[in-house]
């Protein structure tokens, strides 16, 4: 685990680069006054301690803070700021910079009390206070430029914002720079320190610098030095800068309690707010009348974007109540305002400044806050919003929130909206204890064959879908409908093999449902449970098992008119042709399946089709077709993210040589499907590792393949990742690993078939047993290549068979390699597929070393050129 360390200040070149130009033209005669404003933590203090810093060499710097309790202290930001500098001198040196003025400044300084004995009887009036401060600063500007910092302007008291303008007006000349910073909000509430910096302004002797939120990049820099140096995981970054929004002080506060809590870079997670964060937040509040901080905890519970007219609902306050409190809301920059059309909308600025509001509430105070919005929601009709709002203001068995929740439940179903539905049915488990006959009602109230199931969309809810239908499945079991009972089972077949990954107990799940159906004279419902059986056994391992079961179910459907089951098993038909290496039934079938969809309007299933489809061509080197085909497949559905497009997308990227992309891709991925790494997801994986291994970011690349690897896998998912093992155990420096393992991998998807991709493990196997001097396993590998090529008669095959007999030859020293690395190029330069392209001219470079020297390098040079 990293250790946290104290970060160098980031992504401010353009902020430093202003103030050091505004530095020159100080330090040349010219007094200057900068105003860097911005919102708490963004960096404001930071920013102006790196210029002091930076230039404390050839500048005197001479620092202060304004603070809450210091509006009564008179000149109070002068006289720290002088005190911090001057108690430091010797007394002679105090006595020559207050010269004539020591009298008057030793009422004020008390640093220059004690070299003149004892403070003055009677203090000096403010004119001369004013002067002796021009005079003492303008002493100490001849030594060397001054650099003054005033932080926190808009806690100044009113005389030292006065002095400010003053001595503006009267050091014109000096070689002094003036940097006040101030928070937007509370310099509006400080009229006189607003005033003045306003006339400062327009007289052109002050210029506002607006300091924003760190972009990613930026955030990046600045986790990866806090991580002392360490990368920061994409996953930590997307985490950072979703709960941060480019804040850097609530970014660093959230990275030293994760690192500090021994929390896991890749996959970051925080029960709550830091406490020092919290506290900051929080004391912000204290400025608030009692009815804007209930308008403020209204808002938080919502926890979304909310009009003025739904606050005056659910608060039944008036509305132009509720827009004073909203302004002052406003005022405090603790909500902000939005109107898009005619509609103003409004939300917390920052999502750690909601969940600091939110962990400030008395549990007491959050119930009785989320009951009010949940029963008005309700009274609205809007059911499914006021659903996790009963979840957390109710008990179980609450008889109201369970009603409330249902109804949503049963519209959600009747619309086919599988995430709210599956979002709901989470908030029963919470409201309906687990042998309670009312989860009867809630599968009384499922569509009986919605379409999600046989899409197979279960990953993101699996863990919620099993436990339900667990529960109901206890219920049912002495059932007499066996119908009923088999579509229980058939539901919980979905979630389990398809969601979870649980290959074995969902075989059996479907088997039994399957004997249900068949008792219960159901022949749809059964022709149904065996393609999904089929489908199982596929995944297991018995992809010729999975064919026969497309072919009948295809020929069963067409029979009886049911056309979503010939599509999944068309479907079903496609994905056994890719793996078995059988590009006429793949295009055959999805162009079949794509017609279908597109007739029915079946967005879903046509964007699956489709990128399936470019998931064939990519594996056998029509990679400009997959991408066309992708193209197509986000544009016919904008919900494609619920489909297993961006799985394959990481397939065809790594395929294609573009690495940053397919990781990318699966991150997305990982993003939108709350982390789910099991079935359809896993397999998604292997590619995005193989990618940041090539990358070079190893660590990471470890990290995404150990998640995964606790997860349930499909046969096939499992095998890749053993191939992603293997790759990485060769970059890691352990050949001997990297061979064993690829050696495994490549068995055991030939011998479940999976041809098309055992021959990327075997042309790694090949290449890496090649360098490693093992020819034996090279050439074991290089002869299943050929094999692999001579069946699926594609361009992509086939130069991988060259490539890994060029390896092969070049291991055991024979004088075929040159020829084979010839071929090979020859094979892949034209598909597209940079990375393999690579390979072949590094192969063919070496071939040529001792032979042809400068077309050794000529090849050499174009491998660089291309890996680059």
């Amino acid at each position: 685990m990293p250790r946290a360390v104290s970060p160098r200040l980031v992504g401010r070149t353009r902020e430093n680069g202003e103030l050091d130009r505004e530095l020159r033209r100080a330090a040349d005669g010219e007094l200057r006054c900068v105003l860097v404003v911005a919102d708490p933590g963004v960096g404001k203090s930071r920013l102006t301690a790196e210029l002091v810093s930076r230039h404390r060499r050839w500048t005197t710097p001479l620092v202060a803070r304004g603070h809450p309790l210091g509006a009564t202290a008179s000149f109070g930001l002068w006289a720290e700021a002088f005190e911090h500098h001057l108690s430091a001198l010797e007394p002679d040196a105090v006595q020559r910079l207050c010269g004539s003025r020591l009298d008057d400044l030793s009422g004020l300084l008390g640093s220059v009390a004690a070299v003149r004995g004892a403070p003055p009887k009677h203090e000096a009036p403010r004119l001369r206070l004013l002067e002796g401060l021009t005079s003492l600063l303008r002493n100490l500007a001849r030594d060397a430029p001054l650099i003054v910092v005033l932080d926190d302007v808009h806690l100044a008291d009113a005389s030292s914002m006065d002095a400010l303008g003053y001595l503006a007006r009267n050091l014109a000349g000096s070689p002094l720079l003036v940097i006040a910073t101030a928070r937007p909000a509370e310099l509006a509430g400080n009229q006189l320190a607003y005033e003045t910096l306003l006339k400062l302004e327009q007289d052109d002797l002050l210029r506002r610098l607006p300091l924003q939120p760190l972009d990613r990049e930026q955030l990046g820099q600045l986790a990866e030095a806090i991580l002392s140096g360490g990368r920061a995981p994409d996953a930590l970054l997307s985490w950072l800068y979703d709960r941060s929004l480019g804040n850097p002080l609530f970014a660093i506060g959230l990275l030293r309690s994760l690192v500090e809590g021994g929390g896991d870079l890749e996959r970051p997670q925080l029960d709550q707010v830091p406490e020092e964060l919290g506290d900051r937040i929080l004391l912000r509040l204290r400025a608030l009348s009692r009815p804007a901080l209930s308008t403020l905890e209204l808002v938080t519970v919502l926890g979304q974007r909310v009009s003025i007219e739904d606050l005056v609902h659910l608060s039944g306050r008036p509305l132009d109540q509720m827009a004073d409190f909203i302004s002052e809301l406003i005022d405090q920059r603790l909500v902000i305002e939005e109107e898009r059309g005619r509609e103003l909308g409004y939300e917390i600025r920052h999502p750690l400044i909601q969940e600091a509001i939110y962990q400030g509430m008395t549990r007491a105070r959050r119930r009785a806050v989320h009951s009010q919005v949940a029963r008005t929601l309700v009274a609205a009709g809007r059911l499914a919003q006021a659903a996790p709002h009963f979840v957390r203001s109710a008990g179980p068995g609450d008889q109201e929130a369970i009603a409330a929740v249902l109804s949503a439940f049963r519209q959600a179903e009747q619309r086919e909206s599988h995430r709210e539905a599956m979002v709901l049915l989470e908030a029963l488990l919470a409201l309906i204890p687990a042998a309670d006959p009312r989860w009867l009602d809630v599968f009384d109230v499922m569509a009986e064959d919605p379409e999600w199931v046989a899409d197979h969309r279960a990953d993101a809810y699996a863990a919620p879908g099993i436990e339900a239908m667990r529960r109901i499945e206890r219920l049912v079991e002495r059932s007499p409908d066996l119908g009923h009972q088999g579509l229980v089972k058939l539901r919980l077949t979905n979630f389990l093999a398809f969601g979870a990954g649980d290959l074995e107990e969902g075989e059996s799940c479907a088997r039994q449902a399957l004997a249900l159906f068949e008792q219960a004279g159901q022949a749809g419902r059964a022709r149904t449970a065996a393609n999904e059986l089929g489908w199982i056994r596929g995944l297991r391992g018995d992809l010729q098992a999975q064919l026969e079961a497309a072919n009948h179910a295809i020929t069963a459907a067409a029979e009886a008119g049911d056309s979503l089951l010939e599509m999944q098993a068309l479907s079903s038909l496609a994905w056994t042709s890719i793996h078995l290496g059988r590009p006429h039934d793949l295009e055959s079938s999805l162009r079949r399946c794509a017609e279908m969809a597109r007739a029915e309007s079946r967005m879903y299933r046509l964007t699956w089709t489709l990128s399936t489809l470019a998931l064939g061509h990519a594996v056998w080197g029509r990679v400009h077709e997959a991408y066309e085909l992708l193209a197509e497949a986000r544009t016919v559905n904008q919900a494609y993210p619920d489909t297993v497009l961006l799985e394959i997308t990481a397939w065809v990227d790594w395929i294609a040589g573009r690495f940053e992309s397919s990781a990318r891709s699966w991150l997305q991925s990982a993003a939108v499907n709350r982390g789910a790494l099991a079935g359809r997801r896993g397999w998604g994986v292997p590619p995005a590792v193989v990618s940041l291994a090539e990358l070079g970011r190893l660590p990471e690349a470890r990290s995404h393949l150990k998640n995964a690897a606790a997860r349930g896998q499909w046969n096939f998912g499992a095998h890749m990742g053993r191939w992603a093992d293997g790759v990485l155990a060769e970059r890691e420096g352990d050949v001997v690993r990297a061979v064993d393992t690829l050696t495994s991998a490549a068995r055991a998807l030939m011998a479940e078939q999976h041809m098309s991709f055992a021959a990327f493990v075997l042309l790694d196997l090949a290449e890496c047993a090649g360098r490693a001097g093992y020819p034996a396993s090279a050439g074991w590998a290089a002869e299943e290549l050929q094999g692999i090529s001579d069946r699926i008669e594609q361009d992509l095959p086939a130069g991988l068979a060259f490539l890994g007999s060029a390896w092969a030859q070049l291991a055991a020293g024979r004088r075929g390699a040159q020829e084979d690395a010839t071929r090979a190029v020859a094979r892949l330069q034209p598909l597209g597929c940079d990375a393999f392209s690579a390979r072949a001219l590094e192969v063919k470079g070496q071939a040529l070393l001792g032979a042809d020297r400068e077309a050794s390098l000529a090849a050499l040079s174009g491998a660089a050129s291309l890996f680059d």
